[in-house]
C-alpha cells in the first residue's frame, strides 16, 4: 500500500491537516481537518490524539523571525562546493553566525533569471535552534518526528508548482493572507523567484485596528468583523456599523498599497516583467469584497487559489471542503512536496 503523506500547517491559532495518498498520476485526499487550538500546547495534543494519522510521513511548516529568503547570484562552481558557498553568500542578511543557521536553496530557472557567468539561487536560512524547537514541539504533541520541515513560503511554492505545472509562460503571485503573517510570492516560469512579507496585512492586524477604531473589547470587535464578512453589516449599532466598514475599507487600501510595493519591488529586480495574475489563499482570501477591490485597484486579475485542483477529492462531496479550500494551501504544499 502506498504511504500516506501528512501535511500539517500549525498556525498561531489553528491547525490545518491534509492527508494524501499517491496515485499513478497525482494524489487522492484521504483525510483533512481544520482545528482551533489558539496557541495552547494542551489543545494541540488533543488535536492529534483524536486525529487518525496512521502514517509516519509527517511534514510540518515552520515560521520564525530569523527566516530569511534571498536571491543570490554566484559564479558556477562544482556541486560539492555549494554547501560552503551558499551560507557565506547570505551571511550579511542573517542575524548571527553562519554556523547557527540551517540553509536550503534551489536554482532559479534560466527562463526567469539569466546573468552571464552566474548561477541564480533562491536561498532560505533559518536559525537552527528554531527548527529544533519546532520539531520538539511537534513530538511533544504526540506526533512522530517529521520527515520534512518547510517554511510556509516553500510549501506555497510547492503546491503552486504542482497545480499550475512546470515551465509556465506567465508571472503569477500566490498571496497567503494569514492570521499572524501574510506573504507575497512570485512564481516565475520555472518556480519561485521572489518573496516578500506584507507588513500589517494579517488578520490580527485588522482585529487590532477594529478594537482601536470601534472602542470594543477584542472578542466583540472580532465578532463584528465576522458578522460583516458573512452578512455585510454589523447589526448591533448603526454608528458602529459605519465605523467598522470604514476600518475594513482602510485595511483593504493598506493591503493594496503593500501589494503594489511588492509588485514594484519585483519589477525593479526582474527587468520590469509584468504580474499576470494574483491568487489568494489563507483565511483572509475570504474577506468580503476583497478580491473585487484588489482587482479594481491594482488593475491585475485576482482570484481564489484552489490547492486541491489536482488532488482527487471525490471521497469528500458537498460544500464543507469546497467552501474553504484556500485555507489548506500550506498543508497541501507540505503533503505533496516530494
Amino acid at each position: 500500500m502506498a504511504q500516506i503523506s501528512v501535511g500539517i500547517d500549525i498556525g498561531s491559532k489553528n491547525v490545518k491537516v491534509v492527508c494524501v495518498e499517491p496515485l499513478q498520476e497525482g494524489y487522492r485526499l484521504v483525510a483533512y481537518g481544520f482545528y482551533s487550538y489558539r496557541g495552547d500546547a494542551g489543545r494541540l495534543r488533543k488535536v492529534f490524539r483524536h486525529h487518525p494519522i496512521r502514517s509516519r510521513d509527517i511534514r510540518i511548516n515552520i515560521e520564525d523571525p530569523s527566516l530569511k529568503i534571498r536571491r543570490v547570484d554566484l559564479p558556477p562552481i562544482p556541486d560539492s562546493e555549494w554547501d560552503r558557498a551558499v551560507p557565506w553568500a547570505v551571511k550579511d542578511v542573517i542575524d548571527g553566525e553562519v554556523e547557527d543557521f540551517v540553509f536550503r536553496w534551489a536554482k532559479i530557472d534560466s527562463q526567469d533569471v539569466r546573468i552571464a557567468g552566474k548561477v541564480s539561487l533562491m536561498v532560505f536560512a533559518i536559525r537552527r535552534s528554531a527548527a529544533k524547537n519546532r520539531i520538539r514541539r511537534v513530538r511533544e504533541s504526540g506526533l512522530p518526528s517529521p520527515q520534512v520541515v518547510e517554511p510556509d513560503v516553500g510549501a506555497l511554492a510547492s503546491i503552486f508548482d504542482f497545480c499550475r505545472g512546470a515551465q509556465r509562460d506567465r508571472y503569477e503571485v500566490l498571496m497567503d493572507v494569514g492570521n499572524h503573517l501574510s506573504f507575497f510570492v512570485v512564481m516565475g516560469k520555472g518556480g519561485m523567484i521572489y518573496s516578500r512579507p506584507l507588513s500589517h496585512c494579517a488578520d490580527e492586524d485588522l482585529n487590532r485596528q477594529l478594537e482601536r477604531d470601534l472602542g470594543l473589547p477584542a472578542e466583540k470587535a472580532i465578532e463584528g468583523k465576522q458578522q460583516y464578512m458573512k452578512e455585510g453589516t454589523f447589526s448591533e449599532d448603526f454608528a458602529l456599523d459605519g465605523r467598522l466598514k470604514n476600518t475594513i475599507s482602510h485595511f483593504y487600501s493598506r493591503m493594496a498599497i503593500e501589494i503594489q510595493r511588492s509588485v514594484d519591488g519585483f519589477a525593479l529586480l526582474f527587468e520590469h516583467r509584468p504580474i499576470d495574475h494574483i491568487y489568494l489563499c489563507g483565511g483572509g482570501a475570504y474577506y468580503r469584497g476583497l478580491i473585487d477591490y484588489l482587482t479594481s485597484t491594482l488593475g491585475i486579475p485576482v482570484s481564489l487559489f484552489d490547492p486541491f485542483q489536482k488532488i482527487d477529492t471525490e471521497s469528500f462531496p458537498g460544500d464543507a471542503l469546497a467552501s474553504r479550500k484556500a485555507l489548506f494551501a500550506v498543508a497541501c504544499g507540505l503533503a505533496v512536496d516530494g
